[in-house]
């Protein structure tokens, strides 16, 4: 397993909650990667930069993305039948803190979970209390 970070979580520019979710997501991929997808890599990278043109999401943004190399899956007929909670819950927890959230998967094609979260406008100060 790989992980690439950037030093924004030493700065205190990452509210604690916004922190907690990217960690408990990071987490879940982290534990469905080895106990679905039987994967042989998982990678998780987390960067602080602009927001992506063309969203609704102004300023700097969190991003995470958990990778592997695993099985796959069909990411809609998961959504479907909903066997756990998983991804449901990763997917609540973004929208908590205004983010967004996807999966990128197909079967034999490995999985990419990604969260972009807004933390406002560039140069604003985030507060600790």
């Amino acid at each position: 397993m790989s992980v690439s970070a950037p030093d924004a979580f030493d700065a205190g520019r990452v509210p604690p909650a916004t922190a907690s979710v990217l960690y408990r997501i990071a987490q879940e991929g982290v534990n469905n990667a080895v106990r679905h997808a039987h994967a042989a890599t998982v990678t998780i990278s987390v960067d602080l930069g602009a927001c992506d043109a063309g969203t609704e999401m102004p300023g700097q943004c969190v991003s995470l993305e958990v990778r592997d190399d695993g099985c796959g899956f069909d990411v809609a007929e998961a959504g479907r039948r909903r066997p756990g909670m998983g991804l449901f819950t990763m997917r609540e927890r973004v929208t908590l803190v205004n983010g967004r959230f996807t999966v990128t998967s197909a079967p034999h094609a490995g999985t990419r979970v990604s969260v972009h979260i807004p933390l406002g406008p560039p140069g604003l100060a985030v507060s600790q209390s």
